[in-house]
């Protein structure tokens, strides 16, 4: 089995693509699609599958600690209505989970709760408008 059909398999992953800076994917997590990426080398990804696979698998546990510090850095706004609909992954085995926050008057608000390698939730919120 070549190494892309591996990751596919070994992550279970809906859509994969590989380009010159990245890696890009698709997974079904709790009936929500997510856009994934990875910012290295398909080579790089390799060894973090166990890690990325058990990612997905409690990511419902993720996703509940990032919404709670979002609530907790934006008591006014109701964290609940957010849904997870990226995840990037990084080759030292931090990865950061995205929510779409809606318009703002910079843009389209995202919301980035990082995590390092080890599962720890960094304690600031990453914001960036598109």
């Amino acid at each position: 089995m070549d190494e892309q059909k591996h990751i596919i398999n070994e992550l279970g992953l809906d859509k994969y693509e590989t380009k010159s800076y990245g890696i890009y994917f698709e997974k079904k997590i709790n009936g929500s699609v997510l856009n994934g990426s990875f910012d290295g080398k398909k080579e790089e990804i390799l060894p973090l599958l166990p890690h990325i696979k058990k990612v997905f698998g409690d990511f419902s546990q993720f996703d509940k600690k990032a919404h709670t510090l979002i609530q907790n850095k934006s008591p006014d706004e109701d964290a609940s209505e957010l849904v997870a609909g990226d995840i990037i992954f990084y080759s030292n085995g931090d990865f950061s989970i995205g929510y779409d926050a809606g318009d703002s008057p910079a843009g389209e608000l995202y919301l980035y709760v990082k995590f390092d390698s080890d599962f720890t939730m960094y304690a600031e919120l990453i914001y960036e408008c598109y």
